[in-house]
């Protein structure tokens, strides 16, 4: 999904967006594998219609990253890259392939005088190389690259879907499952399950396990941070066709907790009235 977007106090204005059709074997396992042919796909785009922004933020929807929340000692920023990078280099996404680190630290940075939550994501370097070679193609300057657990994120702080009080998000995607716990408008602890939300809800047992895996997660959060309070409210966010579903299934197992449904297209607006069909396109992005 190709869009041209610009943000406001209240709102994400897009003035442009379409489908651009990719190439077959153009991406593979993440990879940009064929460039010039995908490059001139996107130029063909942006001159037939009319594109005018140079920056450009590339949204990469797949399973290949890791993205965590731990406690780290207040070390200087190497010492904690090593000790992220010794601990990527056991996973099998990485094994025997270079990789690059992206970590944010907490903004309050001094409510944790020992350990602080780090948020950090990680990709491999060669699907990150890619895609930057493909944007110099293209002429365009690479603002970020982002994955969808963590856009979806920005996107509710942007809303004020994310208020003062401890929550937890919860994030359904294909073959995602993402909770969050963020309190301060940190993110304070994370876990990913890799799962098909919608397989889920036809296994009984399946579902069994999700919930074990919930309320692990939830006690894991208790015994690392004990001095904060338990989430106050979950934030749904779902991308998935049984969202409903799910919304229903969780109020049923946490019933003296607030959930809240939280779609990220709902804070976005349309310059003009010609792409508003195009909406739907925003939730397969």
């Amino acid at each position: 999904i190709f869009s041209q977007a610009k943000g406001d106090a209240e709102a994400v204005k897009i003035d442009k967006i379409q489908v651009v059709a990719i190439p077959p074997r153009t991406i593979t396992n993440g990879d940009i594998t064929d460039p010039d042919t995908l490059s001139d796909q996107i130029t063909k785009t942006i001159d037939e219609g009319d594109y005018t922004s140079s920056n450009i933020v590339i949204g990469i929807k797949d399973t290949n990253f890791i993205k965590r929340c731990e406690l780290f000692p207040k070390i200087g920023e190497d010492e904690l890259r090593a000790q992220m990078e010794d601990k990527m280099g056991t996973s099998h996404l990485f094994q025997g392939k270079e990789f690059e680190i992206g970590l944010q630290y907490p903004k309050n940075e001094e409510d944790y005088p020992k350990f602080q939550p780090i948020l950090y994501a990680v990709r491999t370097q060669s699907s990150i190389d890619t895609v930057k070679e493909l944007m110099e193609l293209v002429g365009l300057n690479l603002v970020a690259i982002d994955i969808m657990p963590l856009a979806v994120l920005r996107c509710a702080k942007y809303a004020n879907a994310l208020e003062e009080i401890p929550t937890l998000t919860i994030f359904l995607d294909s073959n995602i499952i993402d909770f969050n716990i963020v309190v301060d408008s940190n993110i304070v602890f994370s876990q990913v399950l890799r799962k098909d939300p919608d397989e889920i809800l036809e296994d009984e047992l399946t579902f069994e396990y999700l919930m074990l895996k919930l309320n692990h997660f939830l006690l894991s959060y208790t015994n690392e941070f004990p001095h904060k309070s338990p989430p106050e409210k979950f934030l749904l966010i779902s991308r998935v066709d049984s969202t409903k579903k799910f919304l229903s299934a969780f109020q049923e197992a946490f019933p003296d907790i607030t959930i809240e449904l939280y779609n990220p297209v709902s804070n976005i607006k349309f310059e003009s009235k010609k792409y508003e069909k195009n909406k739907d396109l925003l939730n397969q992005a």
